[in-house]
């Protein structure tokens, strides 16, 4: 996924389009796919990071 970069000003809390995005997009992800998300580092906050070791069985930065 290469996601828009933007602020969504009327979101609450994280105001990323990209995490948001990666949370929409994960929907369609099947059990053991592969999912690329090509963000810039500093959009790796720690509700991402949170919600990646939720979700996931592996993360590589």
């Amino acid at each position: 996924m290469h996601p828009p970069y933007d602020h969504d000003s009327t979101a609450a809390g994280n105001k990323r389009v990209e995490f948001r995005y990666l949370r929409h997009s994960w929907k369609w992800l099947q059990d053991g796919g592969l999912a690329l998300w090509v963000v810039y580092l500093h959009h790796l906050t720690e509700d991402v990071m949170a919600f990646l070791s939720k979700y996931s069985r592996h993360v590589d930065v």
